[in-house]
């Protein structure tokens, strides 16, 4: 009923979901089918996925075929290079604002020592590097990361 008066709308939006589990080569393998089920031009847009590992396995094949990426959950800042990554955009905040604001909470605790726990994925490294890349910010210095495997 609310959209009774959109009879006169050329545009057609037609959903196609398609489950991109946990895998970045499945992520991969379903937007090319996806791509390759219409013909080209035809397929503007790519919601998701969730994850910034798997994001990262997509948005050059999305930035190749200028098919804009909108992720709701990925916020590596990796993904904020618009030179590899030209058509990836996200809903919520890159890791590197929250990695600034964690530095900043340890520098107004005057902690002496912090640590960095991350997954070796396209999230933890960049949430890794973000918080480091803050730290700097601050002359604050890390002996080391210590990273877990996913």
């Amino acid at each position: 009923p609310a959209f009774a008066n959109l009879t006169g709308c050329d545009k057609q939006i037609k959903l196609t979901l398609a489950d991109s589990r946990t895998s970045g080569t499945q992520v991969l393998k379903s937007v090319l089918d996806e791509v390759a089920g219409h013909r080209v031009g035809s397929l503007h847009g790519i919601v998701g996925p969730a994850r910034s590992s798997q994001s990262a396995h997509i948005a050059p094949v999305t930035g190749t075929l200028d098919i804009i990426q909108l992720s709701y959950h990925a916020t590596s800042p990796v993904l904020d290079n618009k030179q590899d990554f030209p058509r990836f955009g996200r809903t919520i905040t890159a890791d590197s604002a929250i990695a600034a604001a964690i530095v900043e909470l340890w520098v107004e605790r005057s902690l002496s020592y912090a640590a960095v726990i991350y997954v070796s994925d396209a999230y933890g490294i960049g949430y890794n590097e973000a918080v480091l890349e803050a730290a700097l910010t601050h002359n604050l210095r890390f002996n080391s990361s210590l990273t877990v495997r996913s």
